[in-house]
């Protein structure tokens, strides 16, 4: 069988191995409603092929040079953020990129806080400090290492968990 994946979503439509579709769909603009449209095989992906790109910008990621990590850096799979985060050829500025986004899970946190530019750069440390979903384990020992007026920009940034804007203040 096959997944629709169309860009406004609304059409989950499976298709037989072969044949039509099963109860089309009723919206004009679905891929299934307009068989001509040259983009129709973008949309229809089986499921070994979707786990198929998903590893292959796995390993691109992992270790893709500074002028191919671009894309990467909108990602939302998580293995490809993990993949990114260990990425040798990251520097302050991409890890810094990447901690601007309040939507990383904490086990790319872990990967960022592992990565050998994190150790070398203030900036990166007090971002992961100021980060809201950073582990606290890996908080904690960042906090010991940060300059009297970084304590306060982490003790006043909102989303920055109760317990440690507590062992700022302390």
């Amino acid at each position: 069988f096959l997944r629709f994946c169309g860009p406004a979503g609304h059409c989950l439509t499976d298709v037989g191995a072969r044949g039509p579709p099963v109860g089309g769909c009723p919206y004009p603009s679905c891929a299934v409603a307009s068989r001509h449209r040259p983009d129709y095989n973008h949309f229809f992906m089986r499921d070994s092929e979707v786990a198929a790109h998903l590893d292959e910008r796995t390993e691109k990621a992992a270790v893709a040079p500074r002028h191919l990590l671009e894309p990467f850096f909108q990602e939302s799979a998580k293995p490809v953020l993990l993949a990114l985060a260990r990425n040798p050829n990251l520097i302050e500025r991409d890890l810094l990129r990447l901690l601007e986004r309040k939507d990383l899970p904490a086990e790319v946190l872990r990967e960022i806080s592992a990565h050998k530019e994190t150790g070398r750069h203030y900036g990166v440390q007090l971002a992961l400090a100021r980060h809201p979903k950073t582990p606290r384990l890996v908080s904690l020992p960042i906090l010991k290492s940060l300059h009297l007026f970084d304590l306060l920009r982490v003790v006043q940034t909102p989303a920055v968990p109760a317990d440690i804007r507590m062992a700022a203040e302390e």
